[in-house]
């Protein structure tokens, strides 16, 4: 884990506990009242969770976007090594865990957000959380 990712932590927080700790046990409606944007992607970066806090920020509706490739279909601005390129990688490791800055703006007004992403903690499940927070308040 980065310090970056230490320092952070604190920004993905649900209830008191990591965000790592919780999110793959939570049902829809309890990921909905996440206080962050937070998707579940599959190794292919095919789109399995997407709350409605991430629906907000992105102006999406979350059960629209199921089943859709984040990268090439959601988040085109990401492909590259900074979004993509991380994604790609930590798929493949047995422990994974960041969190950046990025800015976001396919589809949407210039948006800087904290982006947390890390494995899944499922038993035999191959797939990534993206976790996002804006970083300044929304005008």
């Amino acid at each position: 884990m980065n310090p970056a990712t230490t320092n952070y932590q604190r920004f993905f927080q649900i209830q008191g506990h990591d965000a790592t700790q919780v999110l793959d046990m939570l049902s829809d409606a309890q990921l909905d009242q996440v206080p962050f944007g937070a998707i579940k992607l599959d190794r292919d970066a095919k789109i399995l969770r997407y709350n409605r806090i991430e629906g907000e920020i992105t102006g999406r509706d979350p059960s629209a976007v199921i089943g859709r490739n984040f990268f090439l279909d959601l988040a085109a601005c990401g492909v590259g090594p900074h979004f993509w390129g991380r994604f790609k990688q930590g798929i493949m490791k047995p422990t994974y865990d960041e969190i950046f800055p990025y800015v976001f703006y396919h589809e949407m007004p210039e948006t800087a957000m904290l982006v947390r992403m890390t494995l899944s903690r499922v038993v035999g499940e191959r797939s990534m959380w993206i976790m996002v927070r804006r970083i300044m308040p929304s005008a």
